[in-house]
């Protein structure tokens, strides 16, 4: 079964790796022959995205103006328009990458080095932060998942320890609201017995999910997007808005989500700047936060400060959010996109903003089955695979 790779959006940095400077409206196919096709996985962030090859070594492209491409010094600041083959400088020559994460202006990546087995993983992170490259962690752990935002990043373990460093201005590193900075990676002990296995960031808020499913946010609460209502209702008039801004800066469970007995355990979560997506365990498609652009696809451009149901009649397979876009594939491999569309990242060949779930008409066109999807910033990125006859 062969494989494409489509990507479209804003290529302003080369984040498309299409060679160009240009934004795309209708989703470009990379030639088959080039890189990307060998890559495992692939992520974006602001303005540059990252894959891991199969054999474990990871590339860069995009915007490098803070060196977030992890290149040799004399390359720093340059712009990568195309997936070079030239590997990341960042982390030993011996290491295969396990995991990536682009935030605004880093990028953050968990290797395993032969040398190193007994040691568990290591993880790298280079861009604007002037610090050493590598991130200290107590030895043997096993990384599960990792997230980058605007200013902080977070990293949960094997066994559903969380860490956190960066900024912590409004909340969103889950140690406190005396946390402004922590320089180095923080155990969130308020976590601690909650078996954390995957981590989201935002732009300015973290969305922590357990392995069974429940949600815990913490962060900028200036739209909603952590999904708390009654914390800003029950906060006094005078200091209510600082409250919707951040609360208290630990971690509070997000209601109803993780109940299994209603079929409300989240089996998928993605996260916008400012809101958040979710696919429950019942095929209900949740979201939270703000909704400016029509990102929430609840059919209008407002604010949502608790968890919506999305009226969508289709099983899911996927759900993926950029900046302030949101993406969703079908089981029948139908991508159905809804949001910002400045920059042409909802794939219907215009710059117009939707407020609904909209069906991405080109693939079902071409004949392209939708298998998995990446969204990052503005840029929108689809693997897929010639539809089988019975699902046209």
């Amino acid at each position: 079964m062969e494989k494409r790779l489509y990507v479209w959006g804003s290529g302003g940095s080369g984040q498309l790796g299409l060679g160009t400077l240009d934004d795309y409206t209708l989703p470009q196919c990379r030639d088959t022959s080039q890189l990307s096709v060998q890559m495992e996985s692939i992520t974006s962030g602001g303005c540059h995205s990252a894959g891991i090859q199969t054999d474990g070594r990871l590339f860069l492209w995009g915007s490098d103006d803070r060196g977030q491409l992890g290149r040799i010094a004399s390359k720093r600041g340059q712009n990568c328009v195309t997936v070079s083959r030239e590997h990341v400088k960042c982390i030993p020559d011996e290491s295969k990458a396990k995991l990536v994460a682009c935030g605004w202006w880093n990028t953050l990546a968990v290797v395993v080095s032969e040398s190193h087995d007994n040691h568990g993983d290591r993880v790298f992170s280079w861009g604007s932060n002037e610090s050493p490259p590598i991130v200290y962690l107590p030895q043997g752990l096993q990384v599960a998942s990792i997230a980058c935002g605007w200013k902080h990043s977070l990293l949960a373990t094997s066994a559903g320890d969380v860490f956190a460093w960066g900024s912590g201005r409004h909340g969103q590193l889950g140690l406190g609201s005396d946390t402004l900075v922590a320089s180095m990676p923080q155990r969130i002990d308020t976590l601690k017995d909650m078996a954390v296995s995957n981590v989201f960031c935002g732009w300015e808020h973290s969305v922590f999910r357990s392995s069974g499913g429940e949600v815990f946010t913490c962060g900028n609460n200036r739209h909603g997007q952590l999904g708390v209502p009654e914390v800003v209702a029950s906060a006094s008039s005078e200091n209510r808005n600082e409250r919707r801004k951040q609360v208290n800066g630990s971690p509070v469970r997000v209601p109803d989500l993780g109940n299994s007995s209603k079929g409300l355990s989240t089996m998928q979560i993605s996260c916008g700047w400012h809101y958040v997506l979710c696919l429950t365990e019942r095929g209900d498609l949740v979201t939270w936060g703000k909704g400016s652009h029509g990102q929430l696809g609840l059919g209008q451009f407002e604010n949502a400060i608790e968890p919506k149901k999305i009226a969508f009649p289709h099983s899911v397979r996927q759900i993926a959010c950029g900046s302030e876009h949101s993406m969703v594939v079908t089981q029948s491999g139908d991508l159905y996109t809804c949001g910002w569309g400045e920059h042409g990242n909802l794939g219907h060949g215009d710059n117009t903003n939707r407020a609904s779930l909209t069906k991405v008409a080109f693939f079902a066109n071409n004949i392209q089955e939708v298998i998995s999807v990446v969204a990052g910033g503005a840029v929108s990125l689809a693997v897929t695979s010639t539809r089988h006859p019975s699902k046209n």
